[in-house]
């Protein structure tokens, strides 16, 4: 059994739940080789790990509408080896915290997780290519997503009413967006992009948002706001021994440079600059001290 965040397990020891799911809360069909989920118990509750086999076959689909209205689950796991969700599959799982997805996932379906209002964070598999229509709409508590680089389409209203959604952050180059892919989004949103990723326009989505980028992806980490005085507040953690510097964009094509010769101490520094036409888009360098 794999381990449960706390706020979760809370939930869990609060009483709402009878008891855990099972396989025994599934209906599933078989075509002699694989095995696809179609229904589940709308009465089931707590925690549920799919099994990734059953009746000796691999499960390999999550069905069309298969968790829909499935108000009393709060955690799934859905298992290695299952590489597609349908249409409408988890809509409308209202008490849905925490899903685990697997590597080998390619597709997710249309709606597929429309209306879990309580989902918090959810990882999306690198294989996954297209985030169709209404993916995640209105996923209110959904905090930050991480689009996988091989993503090159994200459909109409896919995150529509995400209003808690202050991050997003793109592994590749900007994906077409249908309409109102991101409308919603809470003021101050942030888009983190990578160094060289390009697509990325002046208003994203419709929405206009303050957006950062990092050299070192995967290990300078930095936060970006709006302030009450139209400021763009930037604070990150400086490593002793390197140097940054701060650059700004009203494109993300030509950038500004606005300060640089900042030396890490080992502590949090934080930069406050107008925010303005001129300078939209914000990024953080880093580089070896006296470089």
């Amino acid at each position: 059994m794999r381990s449960i965040n706390a706020a979760l397990l809370a939930f869990l020891l609060s009483g709402i739940c009878v008891r855990g799911a099972d396989v025994s809360d599934l209906t599933y069909s078989s075509n002699g080789s694989y095995i696809t989920i179609t229904d589940c118990n709308a009465l089931a509750s707590g925690v549920l790990d799919i099994p990734n086999r059953i009746d000796q076959l691999p499960v390999r689909f999550i069905g069309d509408r298969a968790f829909l209205q499935c108000s009393r689950l709060v955690a799934i796991t859905v298992p290695e080896g299952v590489t597609g969700i349908g249409n409408y599959t988890f809509y409308g799982c209202s008490s849905l915290v925490e899903i685990t997805l697997p590597e080998s996932l390619t597709e997710i379906g249309l709606t597929a997780f429309r209306g879990c209002s309580s989902l918090t964070g959810i990882t999306i598999p690198e294989r996954i290519t297209s985030i169709r229509h209404y993916a995640f709409y209105g996923c209110s508590s959904l905090t930050a997503i991480t689009i996988p680089k091989g993503v090159t389409s994200i459909g109409n209203f896919a995150f529509f009413g995400c209003s808690n959604l202050g991050s997003i952050n793109f592994l590749g180059d900007a994906p077409s967006l249908g309409n109102d892919a991101f409308s919603g989004l809470p003021n101050g949103a942030m888009v983190v992009i990578t160094t060289g990723a390009s697509g990325f326009g002046d208003f994203f989505g419709g929405v206009e948002v303050v957006a950062g980028e990092t050299h070192t992806a995967q290990r300078l980490k930095f936060r970006i706001g709006l302030t009450d005085a139209d400021q763009v507040a930037i604070s990150f953690s400086a490593v002793a021994g390197r140097a940054y510097s701060i650059e700004g964009s009203p494109d993300m094509r030509g950038w500004e440079r606005l300060e640089s010769g900042i030396a890490g101490a080992g502590d949090y520094v934080l930069r406050v600059f107008p925010a303005s036409s001129r300078k939209r888009f914000f990024r953080v360098l880093e580089s070896s001290a006296g470089k």
